[in-house]
């Protein structure tokens, strides 16, 4: 039987101590802070990480460099037959892409998306820490569109994750999503994840002002949905 490696990065949320446990590889992002660079959970933690956020430090990420795929995957397949990798990075990139180029399509001329990946609502502890961390992307998102235009265009919300389901909205629990949204008058929020079984808990419609849409492909009979 063949070995195979598996490698992600770290904006999967996975820790490099968790990585050992699991008998996996992760990347690290890289960071650039005031010019300098930095690794995820190699040369700087995620709470230095949103501390220089915090404190209005020049901050930018970016994708691992080629070479340094390259490395690892010669040194894992010294021990591997074969690689499994899944970038996360890469799918992150490319929704923000996305949605910056339909921002600059005339038709949405007044309107600016924001976003973040959102994560899983559940109680446990790597959970807890990656709902906080993506409710920090939200909210940092949000205030660059605001920073940038002032209000004069609608911002509209996209998730990955749902940010609410149902059962969390009967026991008030798992709100964090929500009231960042709230907290910034967003009308109009988009997500998927939800599939199959899966759609009883999705939530769509206005829930305090927030509209909600679930637009996963099989939800929506894989036909495009028109966002006017």
């Amino acid at each position: 039987m063949k070995k195979v490696a598996v490698i992600t990065d770290s904006n999967s949320g996975i820790t490099q101590s968790e990585a050992k446990k699991l008998g996996i590889h992760v990347v690290p992002i890289p960071f650039f802070v005031n010019g300098d660079t930095f690794y995820e959970d190699i040369s700087m933690s995620q709470d230095e990480f949103y501390g220089y956020l915090a404190q209005g430090a020049d901050v930018m990420t970016s994708q691992p460099a080629p070479d340094t795929l390259m490395k690892l995957w010669d040194s894992v397949l010294e021990c591997y037959d074969e690689i499994v990798y899944i970038p996360m990075s890469s799918g992150l990139s490319s929704s923000c892409g996305t949605a910056m180029m339909l921002s600059y399509e005339e038709k949405y001329e007044n309107k600016v998306f924001v976003g973040s990946r959102g994560w899983a609502l559940q109680d446990t502890e790597n959970s807890k820490k990656m709902i906080n961390r993506e409710c920090q992307r939200l909210e940092l998102s949000i205030k660059d569109a605001i920073n940038n235009y002032d209000n004069t265009k609608e911002i509209i919300a996209f998730m990955h994750y749902p940010p609410l389901v149902k059962q969390q909205l009967l026991e008030n629990n798992h709100l964090e999503f929500y009231k960042v949204l709230k907290k910034y008058d967003i009308k109009r929020c988009y997500y998927g994840h939800l599939h199959g079984n899966s759609h009883k808990d999705a939530i769509n419609g206005d829930i305090g002002g927030i509209n909600f849409s679930l637009i996963s492909a099989d939800y929506l009979n894989f036909k495009l949905l028109k966002i006017n």
